[in-house]
C-alpha cells in the first residue's frame, strides 16, 4: 500500500513568502481515491496494480487508474467504448501552478510515438464547474503533447493561464472505433498539482524524480534542488540524506527554493525484502498445446523487470508472439535484491494436409461442379461465390470463382488451399415468336438471343440468322433453334398456331332514312363484332345489331371475330337530309320588363314550344319572359323531314336596393353615414356628391330646420339590371337668443340673458379666463368686447351645439377737474370752485352744478365733485382748500409760481419749468387727460411739450399738499 506523509513548517523570514507546494495530488495507492469516472456501457475507469504494466517503472508503486473494457484491456471488438476521469474541483493561487503526471498509452496504432485517429487518450481542462471542457493534450495530434508512448511517460502543463480560477482536470479515452483490442494499454498515475513556488526531490545514483526501488537493507540518497533551509522529514536539514527504510516509506523535505520562498517535496522510496519470486502464465501450455502462426503471451509477475529466452522468437514479457516451434522459455525476474528464474513450454500441433479437387477446371453454366477436399485434415470447409457448398457435394456455380478450402485438424489447427473454376454462360434465352398465334396468310417473327451463332430448322427451311420471318398454313408448325458461343450450344423448340377465317353476312333496316333517324344494323357467323362508321368523322361501335342515325348515305364495314381470326363485310344505308334550322334572340339577356323578338330559319313550316309548355307559329315571335325561357322551334323540308333549334333567353332580376341612414335627425352641419345595399355598384346624387360606393357620408346643412333627400342607384355588375331607392335625414338648426343693453360705462355692469338653449349647457366666452357658464351674465365691462355665447339646443331628443356672438361696446367715463380759485385762504374767507369735463355735478356738500362758492372752516377742507355725461358715465374729482388766519403776507403768494410756462399763450409748443420734483397733468377743457408729466433731476426738472391742438389746456398737480393749477392758451 502506498503512503504519503506530509510534514509542514513555519519559518520566519522577512523576506520569504511560505506557499505549500502541493494543491492536489492522487497517486492511486488503495482506489481511485479523490477521483470519479464517468463510464460508457463498454468500458470504465477503474482502480488495478495486476496488470501487464502495472509493476514497470516511471510511476509511483504499483496502483494506478486503467480503463478497462475486458480485463485490463480497453476494447470489446462490438462498439465504441468510451469514459472520463475527474479529478474534484482545485483552486489555482494567483502565482499560477504546474501539473504533473504519468501515463502509458499503447494501443493499436502500433509505432511508439506516433499518433493516430483512433484509440485516443485527451487530457481536457474545465473552468466552469464541468459544464464544458477544452482539450489540452491529445495522442491524436490535435492539440498534440501525448504519444502513443509504450512506456510509463511523466508530463508537466503549466497552468498559470488558470490563476485565481477553480479548475477540474479529466482525462478522456475514447476507442473511436469498434475494433476488438488486445491491448492493456491505458494507463494514468500520479496526478499533482504543485503551486509555481515548488521544489524537487531526486534519488541518487539515477539521479531520478520517479519513485526509487531498493533491497531492504541497502540505502539510497535523496537530493533536493532547494538552496536552503532544510527540514526533512526525518529530522535532517541537509541538502541530501541517506536512508535505509526497511518497508516501502515516503520521504518529504520543506526548504527555500531559488525563487526564495518556501516550498515542499516528496519522493517514495519502495523497498523489495528479497530476491524476486516469480509467477507465470502461459496462454499455450504444453498440455493445451498452440496451432502454428497462433499468438502466445507469457507474462511473469513478481519481480521489477523480465528476460525471456528460449526458442528462436524474441520474446516480450506480457506481449503476443507467434512461436514456430515446440520450445522451453526461460524468464529472468530482477528486482533491486536480485534475480530468480522460471521455466515456461509450447507445445506446437502439427499442421494437417488439404488439397483442393475439382470435377472439372471448366464448365458451362447450368451444369454440375463437385469441389472435394483430399488430406489429413479431419474436416473441410469451402468458400467462395454465393452458393453454400458441401465437400464432396455437386453443385451449379453460377459463374467463375477461385474456391477456397480450409481443412481442420482434431486439434483445431487449420490448413487452406485454393483452386479456380471458369464458368463459359451457356446461350438458354428462350426464343419468342410475334405473334404467336396467327390467322391464314398472317406472319409471325422467330427471334433468338444470347449467341454468337443461330440455325433455324423446320420441316421445309433452314435459316442461320438470329430474327426469323415464317407465315405458315393453317395448323400447328414446330421450329427448332440451336444456339452456339466459342464453346457453349443449347438447342429449343418454338411453336406457331394458324387459324382460318369465319364465314359472314350483314343486312340494315330500313334501308332509307331522314338523316339522323335510326336504323338496325345486322350481322351474324361470328363472336364479336366492330363496325366502322364512314367519316369525317369516322366511328366504331360493337354488337351484332347496334342502331345508327346516319348524317348522309353510309356504307357500314363490319370486322367479325371468332376469337382468333377476323373477316369483313359491308352495308349500305341511305340517308335524306334534314333542314337546318337555326333560331335567333334580339338578345341573350334581359332584365326583368323588358321585351325579346326571335326568328327562325332554315325551314318551311315552323313550330314554337316555350319552357312552361306555352305554343306559337310562325317564323318570328315577341315575348316578355318573367323568367328564363327556353324557346324550341321545328321545321321541316321537301322530304319530310324535321328538325329543331333551340334558343335560351335570360331573366335577370333587379337588383332590391335598400337605403338607411344611421341618424334620422341630425344637427345642421353634423354627419350622417348613408348605406346602401342589394346591388353590386352604387351611385349617389348629387345631394350626397355623386359618391359612387355604398357608404356616403353627408353632412346637410339648412338655413331652417328641414329634410334632406338622397337617392342611390344600384347596379348588378352580372347582370347590368339597376334599381333605384331614397332615403331622406332630417336637419334641425339651432338658435340662441340674447337679450340685454349691449353698451355700458368703463366699469359699468352689463347684464345679458341667454334663451333657446339647454340649461345647463350655457357658456359665455368673454376672452379670458373659464367660460361663464350661467343662462344670464352680469359682470363689468372696461373695454369694447365681443363676447361668444355656446349652448346646446334641444329638439325632439336631438342635441345640438349652437353659437351666437354678440358685440360689447364701452362709454368711456368722464374727466372730471375741480379747480378753486385759490388754494390758500384766510378765516372767514369764501372762495369759487369750478368743475369741468361733464354736463351734470354733484358735490360731497350736497351743492349741485359746475360751480360752486364755499366758506370753509377749520385748517383744511376737501370738497369731491361727481360728474355725470350724457351716456349717464360719472367719474370725480377732489380739491383741498387750506385756511389761514393771514398773520403773514408771504401765506398768500400764490403757488403757482412753483413752475414756469412759456410761451403762453403758445403755437403748440411751449416747455414747462420748475426747480423741485412734480407730478403733473395735462387736460383740455373738456376735463380729458392729454398726458402726464414728471419733472425731476432726470429732465433737469424741464419738459417740452409740442403738437398740441389749438385750445385752453389746464396743468395741475400738488406739491407739499398744495394745489398746483395753471391755464395754457393753443393758439394757431
Amino acid at each position: 500500500m502506498k503512503s504519503i506523509k506530509f510534514t509542514f513548517l513555519l519559518f520566519c523570514f522577512s523576506s520569504i513568502t511560505i506557499r505549500a507546494q502541493i494543491i492536489f495530488s492522487e497517486t492511486f495507492s488503495t482506489s481511485l481515491g479523490q477521483c470519479n469516472a464517468t463510464n460508457s456501457v463498454s468500458g470504465a475507469w477503474i482502480f488495478a496494480n495486476s496488470c501487464s504494466f502495472s509493476s514497470s517503472t516511471g510511476h509511483s508503486a504499483t496502483g494506478h487508474a486503467i480503463f478497462n473494457g475486458s480485463s485490463c484491456q480497453f476494447g470489446n471488438g462490438s462498439s465504441t467504448v468510451s469514459g472520463d476521469l475527474n479529478t474534484p474541483t482545485i483552486s489555482i493561487g494567483p502565482s499560477g501552478a504546474v501539473l504533473t503526471f504519468n501515463y502509458r498509452l499503447v494501443n493499436e496504432c502500433g509505432s511508439v510515438g506516433s499518433t493516430c485517429t483512433y484509440d485516443v487518450l485527451k487530457l481536457q481542462i474545465s473552468n466552469n464547474g464541468g459544464t464544458t471542457f477544452t482539450d489540452i493534450m491529445s495522442s491524436n495530434g490535435s492539440p498534440a503533447g501525448l504519444t502513443n508512448n509504450n512506456a510509463w511517460t511523466p508530463v508537466t502543463y503549466t497552468l498559470n493561464a488558470y490563476s485565481n480560477q477553480t479548475i477540474i482536470i479529466r482525462f478522456n479515452f475514447n476507442s473511436i472505433d469498434g475494433i476488438g483490442n488486445t491491448y492493456d494499454g491505458v494507463y494514468v498515475d500520479d496526478i499533482i498539482v504543485t503551486s509555481n513556488c515548488f521544489i524537487n526531490m531526486t534519488s541518487s545514483p539515477l539521479n531520478s524524480t520517479v519513485s526509487p526501488i531498493i533491497c531492504s537493507g541497502n540505502n539510497v540518497t535523496l537530493t533536493t534542488n532547494a538552496v536552503n533551509n532544510y527540514t526533512w522529514s526525518n529530522g535532517a536539514n541537509t541538502p541530501s540524506i541517506v536512508v535505509s527504510p526497511t518497508i516501502n516509506t515516503m520521504y518529504s523535505v520543506i526548504a527555500t527554493s531559488s525563487a526564495n520562498c518556501v516550498s515542499s517535496a516528496s519522493l517514495n522510496v519502495q523497498v523489495n525484502n528479497g530476491i524476486p519470486s516469480l509467477s507465470l502464465a502461459n496462454t499455450a501450455s504444453a498440455t493445451s498445446g498452440s496451432c502454428p502462426n497462433s499468438t502466445v503471451v507469457l507474462t511473469a509477475s513478481g519481480a521489477n523487470s523480465y528476460s525471456w529466452s528460449g526458442g528462436s522468437v524474441s520474446v516480450t514479457n506480457g506481449l503476443p508472439f507467434v512461436p514456430n516451434t515446440s520450445a522451453n522459455y526461460t524468464v529472468v525476474g530482477t528486482n533491486a535484491c536480485g534475480t530468480s528464474s522460471a521455466a515456461a513450454s509450447i507445445s506446437l500441433h502439427p499442421l494437417p494436409t488439404a488439397t483442393a479437387v475439382a470435377s472439372t477446371p471448366t464448365l458451362c453454366s447450368g451444369n454440375m461442379l463437385t469441389l472435394t477436399g483430399l488430406g489429413t485434415a479431419t474436416s473441410y470447409a469451402w468458400f467462395g461465390g454465393s452458393v453454400v457448398i458441401t465437400n464432396g457435394v455437386g453443385f451449379t456455380p453460377p459463374l467463375t470463382v477461385t474456391y477456397t478450402l480450409v481443412g481442420t485438424s482434431a486439434l483445431s489447427c487449420t490448413v487452406g488451399a485454393t483452386i479456380p473454376v471458369t464458368v463459359y454462360p451457356t446461350p438458354i434465352n428462350p426464343p419468342t415468336a410475334n405473334p404467336a398465334l396467327v390467322c391464314i396468310g398472317g406472319s409471325s417473327t422467330l427471334s433468338a438471343t444470347g449467341a454468337a451463332n443461330y440455325t433455324w430448322t423446320s420441316s421445309s427451311q433452314t435459316v442461320n440468322t438470329a430474327n426469323f420471318i415464317v407465315t405458315p398454313v393453317v395448323g400447328n408448325t414446330t421450329y427448332t433453334i440451336t444456339k452456339a458461343n466459342s464453346t457453349c450450344y443449347n438447342t429449343q423448340i418454338i411453336t406457331v398456331v394458324t387459324n382460318p377465317l369465319p364465314s359472314i353476312f350483314a343486312i340494315v333496316t330500313p334501308t332509307v332514312v331522314c338523316a339522323l333517324s335510326p336504323a338496325t344494323l345486322a350481322v351474324g357467323g361470328a363472336l364479336t363484332y366492330t363496325w366502322t362508321s364512314p367519316g369525317p368523322p369516322s366511328y366504331t361501335f360493337t354488337g351484332a345489331s347496334p342502331i345508327t342515325s346516319p348524317v348522309a348515305p353510309s356504307i357500314y364495314t363490319v370486322a367479325a371475330s371468332d376469337g382468333t381470326c377476323i373477316n369483313t363485310t359491308t352495308v349500305f344505308l341511305n340517308a335524306n337530309p334534314n333542314p337546318t334550322i337555326t333560331a335567333t334572340a334580339s338578345t341573350p339577356s334581359l332584365c326583368e320588363g323588358e321585351t325579346v323578338t326571335l326568328n327562325a330559319n332554315g325551314g318551311l313550316n315552323y313550330n314554337w314550344t316555350l319552357t312552361g309548355g306555352a305554343t306559337y307559329t310562325g317564323s318570328s315571335i315577341v315575348h316578355t319572359p318573367t323568367t328564363a325561357t327556353a324557346y324550341n322551334v321545328s321545321g321541316s323540308n321537301s322530304f319530310g323531314c324535321t328538325s329543331s333549334a333551340n334558343q335560351v333567353v335570360l331573366v335577370y332580376p333587379k337588383p332590391i336596393v335598400t337605403a338607411s341612414s344611421n341618424k334620422i335627425l341630425i344637427c345642421s352641419g353634423s354627419s350622417a353615414t348613408l348605406t346602401a345595399s342589394g346591388a353590386s355598384t352604387f351611385s349617389w346624387d348629387a345631394n350626397a356628391n355623386n359618391v359612387l360606393t355604398p357608404i356616403a357620408v353627408v353632412n346637410p346643412t339648412a338655413l331652417t330646420s328641414s329634410a334632406v333627400m338622397y337617392t342611390v342607384e344600384g347596379t348588378n355588375s352580372s347582370t347590368g339590371c339597376k334599381n333605384t331607392q331614397t332615403v331622406s335625414v332630417g336637419v334641425f338648426v339651432p338658435t340662441l337668443t340674447i337679450n340685454g343693453s349691449t353698451n355700458t360705462c368703463s366699469g359699468g355692469l352689463i347684464n345679458l340673458t341667454a334663451g333657446n338653449g339647454v340649461l345647463g349647457t350655457y357658456n359665455w366666452h368673454t376672452g379670458s379666463g373659464t367660460p361663464i357658464t350661467n343662462q344670464t351674465l352680469q359682470m363689468p365691462l372696461t373695454v369694447a368686447s365681443v363676447f361668444t355665447l355656446t349652448a346646446n339646443s334641444n329638439s325632439v331628443g336631438l342635441i345640438c351645439p349652437a353659437t351666437q356672438t354678440i358685440a360689447l361696446g364701452i362709454y368711456y367715463n368722464p374727466t372730471i377737474t375741480a379747480v378753486p380759485a385759490r388754494t390758500l385762504i384766510c378765516t372767514k374767507e369764501s372762495v369759487g370752485i369750478t368743475a369741468a369735463g361733464a354736463t351734470s355735478y354733484a358735490w360731497n356738500n350736497t351743492m349741485t352744478g359746475p360751480t360752486i362758492t364755499v366758506s370753509p372752516t377749520g385748517t383744511t377742507a376737501n370738497y369731491t365733485v361727481t360728474g355725470t355725461d350724457d351716456n349717464g358715465c360719472s367719474s370725480t374729482a377732489t380739491v383741498q382748500v387750506k385756511i389761514s388766519n393771514c398773520s403773514g403776507i408771504n401765506e398768500l403768494s400764490n403757488l403757482n409760481n412753483e413752475i414756469i410756462i412759456y410761451p403762453n399763450p403758445n403755437d403748440g409748443k411751449f416747455t414747462i419749468q420748475t426747480n423741485a420734483d412734480l407730478k403733473l397733468s395735462l387736460v383740455n377743457e373738456l376735463g380729458q387727460l392729454i398726458r402726464v408729466i414728471n419733472l425731476s433731476a432726470n429732465n433737469n426738472y424741464e419738459v417740452n411739450i409740442s403738437d398740441l391742438a389749438k385750445g385752453i389746456y389746464f396743468v395741475s398737480g400738488q406739491k407739499d399738499g398744495l394745489q398746483i393749477y395753471q391755464k395754457i392758451v393753443v393758439t394757431k
